[in-house]
């Protein structure tokens, strides 16, 4: 299928397919076997915001009959090249260097990566504003169920859907590069269990998910326990400083992470931001560890009292 750009807010579907039309309409006698072709890549080149049918024709004309063709020569060639085709009446005026740039690179972009569209149900029934996660991409279902997402490389990868009262779910998918594919997918009703991992017992977070939310928690001095770490963030003009907690907390997708305002005087001087400090007896003394030593140690203590080492026999 070849997708045209009607518009540079709205994508419409020209279908011509490789087996169907398009080999009926070469065994046609006399028919212009060319123009298929000119117009597979001109509508392959509609693609490109700002860019209309004049200007592709003009391109076309010039030689840019591929994305590819577009995007690598120096963009002042194609200015002088548009610049010809302005006085031959092919287009109705000239364009600009920065657009010609804007064009080579959403040109780039449409080469390398695809695009995909979709429809979140239940029961037949749309669902609207299903969170879409693809290839670190975001989308969110219209009031239809309906999705669309761009720049997704030309491999398999997984997309995650979440909808409220729904089952989440992963599947793998593929884009391509001559068609937008369209996925139907189909969710079940129902409540995730959330897993809790809690650093601050010894837990670790196994596992990062694309539609993870970080979520910071207020905390009171009272609430924290001595040799606790933190790392500090942010000095205010008021005297007070910003502190996060090394430890975090993850409850279903929410990671928490705990936040902690005191005054600049409880910390030890000299204090910088990204330092870690310990509360030793109502004072942050800093660490002589950095934040990657104390997350390598979190990891470490997750596989603490589990590994065991062969016996090593000598070799006689």
């Amino acid at each position: 299928m070849i997708f045209a750009k009607v518009s540079s807010h709205m994508t419409s579907t020209i279908s011509i397919g490789k087996i169907g039309i398009e080999k009926k309409l070469r065994e046609v006698k006399n028919f212009p076997v060319k123009s298929i072709d000119s117009f597979k890549a001109m509508a392959k080149l509609l693609l490109i915001p700002e860019l209309n049918g004049q200007f592709c024709e003009a391109l076309y004309k010039n030689g840019r009959t591929t994305l590819k063709k577009l995007a690598t020569p120096d963009p002042v060639t194609i200015l002088k090249e548009l610049d010809l085709s302005k006085e031959e009446g092919v287009i109705p005026e000239n364009t600009t260097l920065s657009k010609i740039i804007r064009w080579q690179k959403n040109a780039l972009t449409i080469e390398y990566n695809g695009m995909i569209s979709g429809i979140v149900l239940h029961n037949e029934i749309p669902i609207p504003d299903a969170k879409i996660y693809i290839a670190e991409q975001k989308a969110v279902t219209d009031k239809e169920g309906k999705f669309f997402v761009a720049a997704i490389p030309y491999k398999s990868q997984k997309i995650i859907i979440n909808a409220d009262g729904f089952l989440r779910k992963e599947v793998t998918i593929q884009s391509f590069q001559d068609f937008i594919p369209n996925f139907t997918f189909n969710m079940k009703k129902g409540e995730i269990s959330h897993e809790v991992h809690d650093e601050k017992k010894g837990d670790h977070i196994r596992k990062f998910s694309a539609d993870d939310k970080i979520q910071f928690v207020n905390i009171s001095l009272e609430e924290v326990a001595q040799e606790t770490p933190f790392l500090l963030r942010h000095f205010y003009k008021n005297g007070n400083v910003r502190l996060i907690g090394v430890q975090r907390k993850k409850i279903g997708n929410t990671i928490e992470i705990d936040r902690l305002i005191i005054p600049e005087n409880m910390i030890e001087k000299n204090g910088t931001i990204g330092g870690v400090f310990i509360l030793k007896n109502n004072e942050f003394i800093k660490s002589d560890k950095s934040l990657k030593d104390f997350r390598k140690s979190i990891l470490l203590n997750k596989f603490k009292g589990k590994l065991t080492l062969a016996p090593i026999k000598k070799l006689i």
